[in-house]
């Protein structure tokens, strides 16, 4: 029986076979001595909710072509569990990790959006400074002239 699509805001670490339909809006190769190389993704669904998800270093060549910053893909069967360190790309609470029997397909653009999420300047500097847990990025505009 097909999985029915879950939105990630509801995913939660009590299972894995869930099915999510997601855009890839970015990915990054990381190397810590703990886990080796991973690859790294920040996925947003149509609600615009973001989770970050990471890809192991056993399938990462199981996956890797399948990971293209921009497009939309199908996930099933992934573990998700509680978002822990110093460190979270996204306000979502959970992280999910691709398993050996995670799928993922191709699917058709369901939506162009961004999925940006800024966080706001006085988050990013309380009152006792800088806080270094709020994750900054650079966005990078193009001007055109006519």
């Amino acid at each position: 029986m097909a999985l029915p699509i879950t939105e990630l805001n509801a995913v939660k670490p009590f299972k894995t076979q869930w099915k999510i339909q997601v855009k890839i809006v970015h990915s990054w190769t990381q190397y810590t001595q703990y886990s080796g190389e991973t690859v790294e993704m920040i996925l947003a669904d149509t609600s615009g909710t973001l989770i970050h998800a990471t890809v192991k270093k056993q399938q990462v060549n199981k996956f890797q072509k399948l990971i293209t910053t921009g497009e939309w893909r199908t996930v099933e069967n992934f573990t998700v569990a509680k978002s822990t360190g110093k460190y979270r790309p996204t306000s979502l609470p959970f992280k999910m990790t691709l398993m050996n029997t995670t799928a993922i397909s191709r699917i058709p653009s369901i939506s162009d959006d961004l999925y940006f999420d800024f966080a706001n300047f006085p988050d990013i500097l309380n009152v006792n400074g800088l806080n270094e847990n709020i994750l900054i990025g650079i966005f990078h505009s193009a001007y055109f002239f006519l």
